[in-house]
């Protein structure tokens, strides 16, 4: 075997390990985010029954960080931060409704078929 040969075979072994480990690092950092994303949708949907509790505000705080690179879903937050803000507090529900949708859509867990008003109705074994 010559010394061409041999150092072919050792340079496409290294590259072949170092092309793996770039590739498995790029699918696991994804994977990350969207498993962030699909935790904080969780979070908002299983606490959406008390707005006013400590969870839900921890969630919707937690929102800019996780969702940064999701321009639509940080539109539709500062379009319910505006609906809030007004003293007449119209268009709330749809804007709540469409910010839980944006954020499902984000975190790639949305079904098409649900009914808006499931967003804001809760299952809330307390009433």
């Amino acid at each position: 075997m010559s010394y061409t040969s041999i150092f072919i075979t050792i340079f496409a072994a290294l590259l072949s390990g170092i092309l793996g480990s770039i590739f498995s690092l790029i699918y696991m950092s994804r994977m990350e985010k969207r498993k962030l994303k699909i935790d904080l949708t969780k979070q908002l949907l299983g606490h959406r029954f008390s707005i006013q509790g400590e969870q839900f505000s921890s969630a919707m705080n937690q929102v800019i960080a996780i969702f940064h690179d999701e321009p639509l879903v940080l539109k539709r937050l500062e379009k319910l931060h505006s609906c809030l803000k007004d003293p007449m507090k119209r268009n709330v529900n749809d804007a709540f409704i469409d910010f839980l949708q944006e954020c499902c859509i984000a975190s790639k867990i949305y079904n098409h078929e649900l009914e808006r008003s499931l967003y804001i109705e809760t299952f809330n074994a307390k009433n």
